[in-house]
């Protein structure tokens, strides 16, 4: 139970999605492009003159620096949607109570400039979409970002409560994820505040 709502554990979760295997097919591709690897909003400079990127991961583990579009976009979207930045700064409570957890970010003037980004970003994805640059951008970042908050844990465990909600953020994602592949939710849902009683 996460926030007063029933959810599939991790292990469940990740079961039911793997029989979502014509969706799944559509989320894959072969294209392959030069990534950041490490796009959140502390790898972005603004100044008068544009945007920089900075600090790109470099090598991915077989040496490639070329992958799926969505790995980059599903690392903004954990921080921008799951608010890791915010998260990793303790801008969130947390409350266990036996196989519950209530968990919520900070609503502060952080808070407000991510989802004001947020919603930017999603305009910019739907757009990407609608051109029909890939027609699946907007459930493969999703995915990807439910998928990055899960994998990222193990690199967060000497902070317990960190880590906690990193996982929970992860698992609330793909429970929504999976009720968008079943039919069950519509798309704009899942860009709600993962901590947010849906």
């Amino acid at each position: 139970m996460i926030n007063g709502t029933p959810m599939f554990g991790l292990k469940k979760i990740i079961k039911l999605i793997q029989k979502q295997e014509q969706i799944l097919k559509l989320c894959m591709t072969d294209k392959a492009l030069f990534l950041h690897g490490d796009l959140h909003t502390g790898n972005i400079l603004f100044n008068d003159f544009g945007e920089k990127l900075i600090d790109p991961r470099g090598d991915f583990i077989d040496g490639s620096t070329y992958f799926d579009v969505c790995y980059d976009t599903g690392k903004l979207l954990h921080d921008l949607h799951a608010k890791y930045s915010l998260v990793r700064g303790g801008h969130f409570d947390l409350k266990v109570e036996d196989n519950s957890y209530w968990w919520s970010v900070k609503r502060d003037a952080p808070f407000a400039t991510y989802e004001k980004l947020l919603a930017y970003y999603y305009q910019w994805m739907q757009r990407e979409q609608s051109h029909g640059n890939d027609s699946m951008l907007i459930p493969k970042a999703l995915l990807s970002e439910g998928l990055l908050l899960c994998g990222i844990v193990p690199f967060h465990l000497k902070h317990t409560e960190r880590s906690i909600v990193l996982l929970i953020s992860g698992i609330v994602l793909l429970n929504k994820w999976y009720g968008w592949s079943s039919n069950k939710l519509a798309i704009s849902d899942l860009f709600l505040p993962l901590d947010y009683n849906s």
